[in-house]
């Protein structure tokens, strides 16, 4: 019963942690289009100001004020922001048809919010960090850890004799009374009589058996479900770890993103 138990919350975890791994893909394609967004409004902005700088370009040419070479090279700049701006709408219509499958929805073009375009997310790392704990993947492992656990007693048990108890109960009727020799008359037709328990016996017994082979026998699959259980463990550790660090790494990253986000309003012409 405890290895059944210890069964079904390892398969509730694996559910749980399929769950999970959905949420993170629907989170990373929304990201995503939400970047490839940002980026073809950006690259439309550049062929804006392309087409802007070509128009004033094919006027100073026509005047005779610049070569008309430059007419051309200003054309270039205009198809070569075109193309990036169709280009990124390529990736914006993948992601959201991305999208639009992990929601189990038909293909459109979303309309996402902007509050990560606008504000820099608040991010609680001690929160976070605390969270690790607890993540699907290793509550995952550690059902596995306890199934593997269990499976050693259940292996440990076919060293144990066995023992079986079994009772028989036996019961008559006869709708005769006790004195039916001396009164003939002493007896009942009725069904219920007849059919009612009047005589009963009962058998209780028991038996034990051990198969002294069985101790050398599954000595071996002891050791091998041991084996399995340090396995588990290690690699329990391992994931942690892994877990750990990526938390560590993701606060660095996104330290360095908003260090970048300063410099480049510092960078930008129109900041004096």
């Amino acid at each position: 019963m405890a290895l059944a138990r210890t069964k079904e919350q390892t398969a509730t975890a694996d559910v749980d942690q399929i769950i999970f791994e959905h949420q993170v893909k629907v989170a990373a394609s929304y990201l995503n289009l939400l970047a490839s967004q940002r980026i073809k409004f950006v690259q439309g902005k550049n062929t804006e100001r392309a087409q802007v700088f070509f128009d004033m370009t094919y006027s100073r040419a026509t005047s005779g004020l610049i070569p008309e070479v430059d007419v051309s090279l200003a054309k270039a700049e205009v198809s070569h922001a075109r193309s990036l701006e169709i280009k990124s709408y390529d990736k914006e219509l993948a992601y959201s048809k991305q999208l639009a499958v992990l929601l189990d929805d038909d293909f459109q073009t979303y309309e996402l919010d902007s509050v990560f375009n606008t504000s820099v997310p608040i991010m609680l790392w001690d929160q976070i960090q605390s969270k690790v704990a607890r993540h699907p993947l290793l509550e995952l492992q550690q059902r596995k850890i306890d199934e593997s656990a269990q499976s050693e007693k259940f292996i440990h048990s076919h060293k144990m004799p066995n023992i079986n108890i079994f009772g028989v109960v036996q019961g008559r009727g006869s709708g005769f009374d006790w004195n039916y020799v001396q009164d003939n008359t002493a007896y009942s037709s009725s069904y219920f009589k007849g059919a009612g328990i009047q005589r009963s016996n009962y058998l209780l017994g028991g038996t034990l058996s051990w198969n002294l082979t069985n101790i050398f026998r599954f000595d071996s699959k002891i050791k091998e479900q041991q084996f399995q259980s340090q396995s588990l463990k290690q690699d329990y550790t391992l994931l942690e770890k892994e877990l750990n660090a990526q938390t560590n790494l993701a606060k660095v990253q996104f330290q360095n993103a908003v260090d970048n986000l300063e410099e480049t309003k510092y960078s930008s012409p129109l900041h004096s």
